[in-house]
Formats: structure tokens, sequence, C-alpha cells
């Protein structure tokens, strides 16, 4: 996971140099660590950050014993590679955002999204990491085989679209 998530942040900040010609960035949030913060605010009040190798690894031990489960090893190996702020992009046209690892907040979202999603099904067979920003639809994956899935929720319906967390996010391009 680890080798998959640094190529896909390879090709991101080689693609927003080109765009942009800076790093990428993000609007600034002061509740956030600033160690992935590089330079200072535009006038947008945008900054610039950089994703760094995660020095302190996140133990999943409360989460795994509350909700009688263990975490599909993907799981636990994308929040333990690195610190970012973003990662997003298009598969197959799809407009899709997944779960940021920000220092000193990496589990907050998650665990919030964790909890509605068992309140919803009364079980955790699948794991939300992420969504699909036009349609809300969460991305999911299995705990037991990995994969992935988009789950519409108003449907009660989930589409297989990857076989791992890793073959999705080599997947990820920054085109439609």
């Amino acid at each position: 996971m680890k080798t998959i998530l640094y190529n896909f942040f390879e090709r991101y900040i080689k693609m927003w140099k080109e765009f942009n010609d800076s790093e990428p960035c993000i609007p600034y949030d002061d509740s956030i660590e600033p160690i992935l913060y590089i330079g200072t605010l535009d006038v947008d009040e945008y900054v610039q950050w950089l994703p760094k190798n995660k020095d302190v690894m996140t133990d999943f031990s409360m989460i795994e014993k509350e909700y009688n489960i263990v975490l599909n090893q993907d799981i636990k190996e994308y929040f333990n590679s690195y610190w970012f702020l973003n990662l997003q992009g298009f598969f197959k046209g799809i407009n899709v955002f997944l779960e940021p690892v920000i220092p000193g907040k990496e589990l907050d979202n998650f665990i919030q999204q964790l909890e509605g999603y068992y309140i919803i099904y009364k079980e955790l067979n699948d794991i939300p990491i992420g969504f699909e920003v036009n349609n809300n639809n969460l991305i999911v994956i299995n705990n037991i085989t990995g994969k992935v899935y988009l789950n519409d929720l108003e449907r009660n319906e989930k589409k297989y679209i990857a076989r791992s967390l890793g073959d999705f996010i080599k997947s990820i391009s920054f085109k439609k």
C-alpha cells in the first residue's frame, strides 16, 4: 500500500505542478497540525502541502474491539503509510474522494463514517473509506475480501469497482 500511495502522490504532485506551477494547494485550516503545510497562505487563504511518511502508527484495537471486527489489512496500511490532506481524482469518469490522513485527526472522520454506516446496516461487513463526489455514494471496502464497491445508500445497492484498495488507487486518474 505504501508504494501504491507513493506512486499516486508522485503522479498527483507532477500533475498539479504542470497545471498550477506549484505544489498541491488546499484551503488553510488552523485546526490542522501544520507539518504538511509548506510556504505561506496565498490571497485566497490556500496553502501548499506535501504528503509525508507517517511516523506514528495508528492503533485500531479500540475500533476493532468496539465493533467486534478485525479491519482489513489494506485499511490499516492506508492509514499508516502517509500523512496527507487530499486524495481524489477520477475513477472511470467518477469523481472520487478518499479519506485524508491528517496529523492529529487521522481517524476522526473515518470513525464518524464508520459509526454512521453501522447505524444504517447494524454490521460492518463493508467499511466506508471515501465517497463519490457527485452522487454522494460511499466507497466501501468489503472487510473480508478487500474488494471495493460503490454503495448507493438511497437504493441500498452496491456496485463492484475494484479487486482491492490498491487497485482502486492505482486506477485513479486526474482527467475525467
